[in-house]
């Protein structure tokens, strides 16, 4: 009997300390009178994201900031959904035209922000985006 009890009051704290920590954990949209930033925060990403390219096929250029988000902890978290596009694009790039890329900063100072790391990702691909070339 007790030993149910036990078990049973185990399982409800294990859910409740889960539950609290659901919240602490997601990001936050941001709001669009921060869209400079958050473009800057897109060109860093891309030129480190480049950088460590070394085939010029693999290059790619910003088209599109799809989405940006922010976590407050210790220090403020940035997570940056860009839509980018490759200028040279053939088999050899692996055929993807308009690769998606996550990008997480950190805010160090006031205005000044790290790259954690920039990685291609799946999320938040909704089509092939729409991209001004100019002439």
């Amino acid at each position: 009997m007790y030993l149910k009890f036990i078990g049973l009051s185990f399982l409800i704290a294990a859910f409740i300390a889960v539950s609290s920590l659901a919240g602490f954990l997601e990001y936050t949209p941001m709001r669009y009178s921060r869209s400079a930033l958050v473009y800057d925060l897109a060109e860093r990403a891309i030129k480190k994201y480049n950088s460590k390219r070394k085939r010029s096929v693999d290059r790619v250029e910003l088209c599109v900031v799809q989405a940006a988000f922010r976590k407050e902890k210790k220090r403020e978290l940035f997570r940056v959904y860009t839509a980018t596009f490759k200028p040279i694009c053939t088999r050899e790039a692996g055929n993807d035209c308009y690769p998606t890329l996550m990008a997480e900063f950190v805010k160090i100072r006031k205005n000044k922000f790290k790259l954690n790391y920039v990685q291609p990702t799946q999320k938040l691909i909704q089509s092939v985006p729409i991209c001004h070339f100019p002439e």
